[in-house]
């Protein structure tokens, strides 16, 4: 295992992708592009259109993932979800010194983490009394 907090370089393993997952991503760039071309071609047919954007769709986020699913997931975790394993991690590496946010979306991580600190706290409290 590295170790953890670390100087990330481009070449850290954190930053290496499985060759299934570049062939997969490879594989849905062309459909999509196929896609695209095909839209060209569907001019004012409101039936197909519809069908090519579901497709899409699919391609981008997944079978079986909807745009309200997809909004919904967007509106709890921002672009990236977390699990209670991460928040407790993070709060492990960083619970004492703090952790900055710069550009992150609409602040879900930093609630997540807030609400995960402050129901840490209170535990901690409540085993000192």
């Amino acid at each position: 295992s590295l170790p953890v907090p670390r100087v990330l370089s481009s070449t850290d393993p954190a930053f290496q992708l499985p060759k299934k997952c570049i062939r997969q991503r490879q594989r849905d760039e062309e459909r999509m592009r196929q896609l695209l071309e095909k839209a060209s071609s569907l001019r004012g047919d409101a039936t197909k259109i519809k069908s090519l954007g579901e497709e899409m769709f699919q391609v981008a986020y997944g079978n079986g993932v909807t745009p309200q699913i997809r909004e919904d997931f967007l509106v709890r975790y921002g672009c990236t979800g977390w699990t209670e394993d991460v928040l407790k991690r993070l709060l492990q590496v960083c619970g004492s010194r703090g952790l900055v946010e710069i550009g992150a979306g609409h602040g879900q991580w930093a609630r997540a983490l807030t609400d995960a600190y402050n129901e840490e706290k209170e535990v901690q409290t409540k085993n000192e009394n």
